[in-house]
């Protein structure tokens, strides 16, 4: 079904959510959302459809409309939408997104939970070892393998390795993650989880002390208002449920992206895997992570394309204007574009092109 037909009612879609206000002034994000719906409705069944195409399609034929839209979160959010309409047991299985977002939880988002359909993307994130201890959905340590869960980081790739874990590879640290600027300074701020039923306090206070030295916790840590100004490339990111969900905790619960044993999310797995923990919820958590950031995850990759359209610069894979919107995403999810990435992916291409 061509573009013109899935347009067929766009006037009425957009007169009806801005109310008839004049074309220059600024839109809601539910404009671009509602006409992604629409294309998603009118596509012929069996066809899957990307973001990309969807707001190429809506800047081209109404751009001057949407002139207050930011068009790479609406990329990132529309992708997510997507994903959902298509499998719509991710919300049951929690497949990332973001916050971008992506994105955790962009991620996520959470993160930034935006990412694939599947969430394994052809990785295989095996848990090793033999697990002991009960599980206990508010205790930091419910489980714990007899084996070494120590992680270090490889020299040559810079890559964060766990020896019991084959796929899961982040390149960032927790702490990294929080020193560098993330979730709007606020991630461990005070919350009541409509998960847990329960209402948490200074959860920050778990985390090893090393992490925390130096930082502003008020500020960095469990700020009240989210502050895109803390984040590490100064953008607003991940999925949310709307202007009063500005950390996205409300649209990552009611997507049932959150477990009771981590109410605040993937991040606060991740720090608690980091230290050691084992629990039933990883296998989830690192799939999520692939579908994102593993080697063939979405918002890697998408990251990696757009970097490759600007080889003229010098040093591409670092430039903070191209995409800021997913590198944030990424960050919260434990990864930064390396130029070594870049290049595997390059490599990878050619052989396909060759082939």
């Amino acid at each position: 079904m061509g573009i013109t037909i899935l347009f067929r009612d766009e006037f009425k879609i957009i007169s009806k959510l801005r109310g008839g206000r004049g074309k220059h002034s600024q839109p809601m994000n539910k404009d671009v959302e509602s006409l992604i719906r629409r294309m998603h409705s009118g596509k012929p069944e069996g066809k899957r459809l990307s973001a990309a195409v969807c707001i190429e399609a809506i800047k081209k034929k109404y751009g001057d409309k949407f002139a207050g839209v930011d068009w790479e979160k609406a990329l990132v959010e529309g992708q997510t939408l997507l994903d959902q309409l298509d499998d719509p047991s991710q919300k049951r299985n929690d497949k990332f997104i973001s916050s971008s977002s992506s994105s955790d939880e962009g991620d996520e988002s959470e993160e930034e939970d935006n990412s694939s359909s599947s969430g394994d993307e052809g990785s295989d994130p095996t848990m090793e070892g033999d697990e002991e201890g009960e599980d206990d959905d508010d205790a930091p340590s419910s489980k714990r393998l007899k084996k070494d869960t120590t992680p270090r980081r490889d020299p040559n790739t810079k890559e964060i390795v766990f020896p019991d874990v084959k796929a899961f590879r982040p390149n960032l640290t927790p702490e990294e993650v929080l020193r560098g600027g993330a979730f709007g300074g606020g991630y461990f701020r005070d919350i009541h989880s409509s998960v847990t039923g329960k209402s948490y306090t200074s959860p920050w206070k778990e985390l090893p002390a090393a992490w925390l030295t130096g930082l502003n916790i008020p500020q960095m840590v469990a700020r009240r208002t989210y502050a895109p100004s803390i984040n590490k490339f100064r953008v607003n990111c991940g999925y949310k449920e709307g202007s009063d969900d500005a950390f996205g905790l409300e649209a990552w619960e009611k997507s049932g992206w959150i477990m009771a044993q981590d109410p605040y999310g993937w991040f606060q797995w991740y720090c608690r895997f980091y230290e050691g923990r084992r629990s039933p919820d990883d296998k989830r958590q690192i799939q999520r992570w692939c579908a994102c950031a593993g080697p063939t995850g979405r918002w890697r990759n998408n990251l990696i394309g757009k970097v490759l359209q600007k080889a003229n610069n010098t040093v591409p894979y670092a430039d903070p204007k191209i995409s800021p919107v997913v590198r944030q995403t990424l960050w919260h999810w434990g990864y930064q574009l390396t130029e070594r990435d870049v290049a595997s992916s390059l490599e990878a291409r050619a052989k396909r092109t060759k082939a």
